[in-house]
């Protein structure tokens, strides 16, 4: 089958929908963004340290994997967290008794604490609740899980973010590049196998760096 030589209104018309459709789509992205912005905007308090829980929390459960949490860097009373942290006993008291409902003021003044005065224990006590590794992981998690903090639009932020440059990197294919992508069975499938490549890549990357970090360390301890 031949193409038709001479020039066609539909070859007009076809780039004029494809145009069309384009602009509906990207109308309905920034609307979308804008709307997650301005979600996010209101939605966390200035100071993030006052967050309030959510109301889905498990706060039974919640508060108990905290607890174990501590009870692996041996905290396991009020005094021994205030011992530690320097916050008065009536504070850590309140927190250990309901760590996810207690006074949020409360709740962020010990875990700063315990970033500032036993940052090293935190990173360093193993802990492998949750997916977790140590108890500074775990803590991480339980903060941002639990309360009305980003991490609730952390997933909508990332597609945006991505979609945001796919725009960008897609004006930087070659024409040739550009009608393989758009006669694709499936871009879904094309981006997945994208995604593989990349971690792959990351973890060689992660590997690299840290077989450099370990040859570094021990060519010091040689010296």
């Amino acid at each position: 089958m031949y193409p038709i030589i001479s020039l066609r209104n539909e070859e007009r018309e076809a780039l004029l929908d494809a145009l069309s459709m384009c602009v509906d789509y990207l109308r309905e992205e920034t609307a979308l963004a804008v709307q997650c912005f301005d979600d996010l905007s209101g939605y966390c308090p200035d100071d993030l340290g006052l967050c309030e829980p959510l109301e889905c929390a498990n706060k039974e459960g919640e508060n108990a994997a905290f607890l174990m949490a501590l009870e692996a860097m041996e905290i396991m009373t009020a005094q021994d967290l205030a011992d530690l942290t320097g916050v008065d006993l009536v504070t850590c008291s309140d927190v250990l008794i309901n760590p996810v409902a207690c006074e949020a003021e409360k709740r962020a003044q010990v875990i700063r604490a315990l970033e500032e005065k036993a940052g090293d224990d935190l990173w360093g006590t193993p802990y492998h609740i949750g997916g977790s590794d140590c108890v500074g992981h775990f803590l991480y998690s339980w903060v941002r899980r639990n309360f009305k903090t980003p991490y609730q639009f952390e997933p909508q932020a990332k597609v945006f973010e991505l979609k945001s440059y796919l725009v960008g990197a897609v004006g930087s294919l070659s024409n040739d590049d550009i009608e393989s992508l758009l006669q694709a069975v499936s871009l879904v499938s094309v981006l997945k196998d994208a995604a593989a490549l990349a971690r792959e890549q990351r973890r060689r990357d992660i590997e690299a760096a840290e077989t450099f970090a370990a040859a570094a360390r021990a060519a010091c301890a040689s010296r």
